[in-house]
C-alpha cells in the first residue's frame, strides 16, 4: 500500500515498536516504520483508539534494515 503517515514513536523493544498514529491499521497488517536511514518490517498486533483522530498501534518486528 503506498500511503505515507508520520508517527510517534512511544516505545521501543527487541521485538517491537509502540506507535502513535492517525490511522487505524487491522491487526496482522504488515507495515514499514522508517527512521533515518533504517527500515523495520513489522506486523501490527494491536490498535486502540486514543481519541477520533490518533490510534496507539503495536508493532511486532520481523526485521529491521540499516541503522539510524
Amino acid at each position: 500500500m503506498p500511503d505515507r503517515w508520520p508517527v510517534q514513536i512511544f516505545d521501543v523493544s527487541k521485538s517491537g515498536l509502540g506507535l502513535v498514529i492517525a490511522a487505524s491499521l487491522a491487526e496482522g497488517s504488515w507495515v514499514q516504520v522508517q527512521v533515518g536511514n533504517a527500515l523495520a518490517l513489522g506486523e501490527v498486533r494491536h490498535s486502540t483508539p486514543i481519541d477520533e483522530q490518533r490510534f496507539r498501534i503495536g508493532i511486532r518486528l520481523a526485521d529491521i534494515v540499516g541503522r539510524t
